[in-house]
């Protein structure tokens, strides 16, 4: 148990400057048992805040360690290696401890049931922010969720026709077992260029996941809610048609989207600096720009799983578990609707018939009706073919 040397000394400290030890605890986010425990420890060795401060964390976790620990022959656990694989789906407590169990050499002792299910929780309660990011992306099943949000930073580019200088907005998503980074420019952040920035992750994905999560956002979230957010009804729309269940998180609780907030930050820190640097004069220009910056990024290693990248735990584990994109993109103008083709090679619309090609008779079409370029496309369900194209 790797004890963080500060959190201890302000403890003692505030002990001896008169603190409770519940207020103590809250100050600490630690719990009551595991102060107390740390105060005992202090008395015991007649140490103080100011004694401690010489000693390296080392010395300091010897000295807490409970007694049982000190035999020369027990093995101890490497707690945070197996918090992490508890919190894996599916894994538990029970499952780590005889897994721990199995990898004691004969001869030696383990440490007891006992005090390994409260080293376990006590390094979870202390656990460092990156061990807190590793232990969640660890509890991600492929291809069950992705998270949704925009930069904070735009980039900015110049308008050939007038000269003027507009800002684009940047939307990230990543899917939470790989960990698979997807970034796109839009012009702003109202509903349409969410869903296309969505629409557009999902092809990069070449899949959709079970579940979208994103923050209670006005463009996708009429009225946020703890329990049962109440979803704009074109966003309700999107999510028919691609599939997924829309999640907005509950409002305030920024870790049920901690992994998209470290997306959007590895996009600040790996791709916008890059771009800050280039002239654009148009969102097509960024996107192009931004395209070979996301693959080197997904393709990175990652420090906290040496010889594995977000791309290469995507390819083998994840992608073959997203489901399959719908044959025709989601369009915000679109509506897509099957129709039986009639003897005369026509397809009926209301009160008007259109001709499609011959050999389609008695199957069914895929008719995409756009009402913002006004054109009627009829596809092959078999295969997403575009078979003729008409003006209405």
């Amino acid at each position: 148990m790797k004890y963080k040397t500060e959190i201890v000394i302000e403890a003692i400290r505030l002990k001896e400057a008169g603190v409770t030890t519940s207020a103590i605890s809250k100050k600490l986010l630690a719990p009551s048992s595991t102060i107390n425990e740390w105060l005992k420890k202090a008395k015991q060795n007649n140490l103080t805040a100011e004694n401690l401060r010489s000693l390296s964390e080392q010395d300091i976790e010897e000295i807490l360690r409970p007694r049982s620990w000190s035999r020369q022959n027990v093995i101890l656990p490497d707690y945070e290696d197996l918090l992490v694989k508890a919190s894996a789906p599916k894994m538990t407590v029970q499952n780590v401890y005889l897994q721990y169990l199995a990898s004691v050499p004969e001869g030696c002792e383990p440490v007891n049931k006992a005090t390994f299910y409260r080293e376990l929780k006590r390094t979870k309660e202390l656990a460092s922010k990156e061990l807190q990011d590793v232990c969640l992306l660890n509890s991600f099943t492929p291809g069950h969720m992705c998270m949704i949000d925009y930069s904070g930073d735009g980039v900015c580019w110049r308008n050939k026709n007038d000269g003027s200088v507009k800002t684009a907005q940047i939307f990230v998503g990543v899917l939470c077992y790989s960990g698979l980074i997807f970034c796109t420019a839009t012009n702003g952040q109202t509903r349409e260029d969410w869903l296309t920035g969505i629409t557009k992750m999902f092809h990069y994905f070449d899949g959709v996941t079970d579940e979208t999560w994103l923050d209670n956002s006005t463009p996708l979230v009429k009225n946020a809610d703890k329990y049962d957010p109440d979803l704009a009804p074109e966003f309700s729309n999107f999510c028919d048609y691609y599939n997924p269940l829309g999640y907005a998180v509950e409002p305030g609780k920024s870790r049920h989207k901690a992994l998209v907030e470290n997306a959007v930050k590895q996009f600040q820190d790996r791709i916008l600096n890059h771009l800050n640097k280039r002239s654009f004069f148009s969102i097509e220009e960024i996107n192009s720009a931004i395209e070979p910056l996301l693959v080197q990024l997904n393709k990175s290693e990652l420090i906290e799983r040496p010889g594995s990248s977000r791309f290469s735990r995507y390819k083998e584990e994840e992608r073959n578990l997203l489901r399959p994109l719908p044959l025709i993109e989601y369009s915000a103008h679109s509506k897509v609707m099957s129709r039986k083709v009639h003897p005369n090679n026509q397809i009926r619309l209301g009160n008007v018939r259109y001709n499609v090609p011959w050999g389609y008779v008695g199957k069914e079409l895929l008719v995409k009706v756009d009402t913002q370029i006004k054109e009627i496309s009829f596809i092959d369900p078999s295969d997403g073919e575009i078979l003729t194209t008409t003006k209405i």
